[in-house]
């Protein structure tokens, strides 16, 4: 079993228990990471290649810091959350969008009914629609989290169940019950 010291040697980063903790937080954000991946909406695949992860662990106050993030894309957050009716997208995004989806085409409505738009017509147009009426959020952090929420209780569990077994269970250091 480990001894007393090794468990100290957590301020230090090194030993059994720190990297115990280590390994275990990068299987969590990876998790995480990887729930995320599957739920994020793929156009290119830009924002589903800059989803990033990382992992910290200050041994002096045992924090544990573990994040996963768009990789600081701009449109990150409005594919999450949505956008709220109100003011338009620039139009210029938009159409880059209807270009590398390549839709060429929408016909109008109307009085010119039957007719073909351009694409800056069509692009102004999606801009109002959204304007008025907003979009609906993906959701891929919340919902990536929640579908990992009881395999990392799990990884907790098991760390707490490694911590056990290096301590030992009844072991002199540990006191009668084990940590």
């Amino acid at each position: 079993p480990a001894t007393f010291s090794d468990f100290l040697m957590l301020e230090d980063g090194e030993g059994p228990f720190s990297d115990a903790i280590v390994d275990t937080l990068w299987a969590m954000v990876t998790l995480i990471s990887n729930k995320v991946g599957e739920r994020t909406p793929v156009n290119t695949g830009a924002l589903a290649g800059a989803i990033a992860q990382s992992a910290a662990v200050t041994y002096g106050n045992m924090e544990w810091v573990g994040t996963v993030g768009d990789g600081g894309l701009a449109y990150g957050l409005p594919v999450e959350l949505g956008r709220a009716p109100g003011k338009p997208p620039p139009r210029a995004n938009i159409e880059a969008w209807l270009k590398r989806k390549q839709i060429a085409w929408a016909f109008r409505k109307g009085s010119k009914k039957g007719q073909p738009m351009s694409l800056e017509e069509m692009a102004r147009t999606l801009c109002w629609s959204i304007a008025k009426h907003g979009t609906k959020g993906a959701h891929m952090f919340e919902l990536g989290l929640k579908d990992a929420q009881p395999h990392l209780d799990k990884l907790f569990e098991d760390l707490m169940n490694e911590f056990q077994r290096l301590w030992g269970a009844g072991s002199p250091q540990a006191g009668a019950g084990g940590i």
